[in-house]
């Protein structure tokens, strides 16, 4: 932890290899949807490790709105030696602001690949990712290079990869020779 920053290497799904920032769900999520909320797996690690996740999100999100945020995240992530980084598997952008922080940091570790799924991009401008920040659309608009989508019961859409499960497994999503992710996640 530094400075109130907290990072995690992996977790059930993705491999030790991968630093992840998280922050709160729903009130870091302006773009977020009727559909999301009723199934979102982030809000039900809060209600169920309440005493310790919520608070380690909380920290982050307070993190976020410091000057000093980008320069702690790229020591924290400098310190995991990690070189796959993924922003949020809790909580998404919630201002310019933070993007424009995590796109300083991207442009500092040049040798890390960052990927990120938001429901924000129609909310802020994320026209200045560099080339090793993937930010996958959430919501699918038309003019989105990467999408990604939930399968309820409905088939998947046509041109899309249906995630195993576990990027353990597989890493389409954060292969940088992923040229254009289509995704397509069953609700779990």
């Amino acid at each position: 932890m530094i400075k109130d920053l907290t990072v995690s290497k992996g977790n059930s799904k993705l491999p030790e290899t991968t630093t992840i920032f998280n922050l709160p769900c729903f009130i870091t999520c302006p773009g977020k949807t009727k559909e999301c909320m009723v199934d979102c797996y982030a809000r039900k690690a809060e209600i169920q490790y309440h005493k310790t996740v919520l608070p380690c999100r909380m920290r982050n999100l307070a993190s976020t709105k410091k000057t000093s945020f980008a320069d702690n995240l790229v020591i924290a992530i400098q310190k995991t030696k990690n070189t796959t980084f993924r922003y949020f598997e809790s909580g998404d952008f919630y201002s310019q602001d933070l993007i424009d922080k995590s796109i300083k940091v991207a442009n500092i570790l040049p040798d890390v690949f960052f990927y990120a799924y938001t429901k924000s991009m129609h909310i802020f401008n994320f026209s200045n990712i560099p080339g090793n920040f993937r930010v996958i659309d959430s919501l699918n608009h038309k003019n989105s290079k990467h999408k990604a989508v939930v399968i309820r019961n409905e088939t998947k859409p046509k041109g899309f990869f249906v995630c195993p499960g576990s990027c353990k497994k597989c890493n389409y999503c954060f292969n940088p020779e992923t040229k254009n992710v289509l995704v397509a996640f069953p609700l779990h």
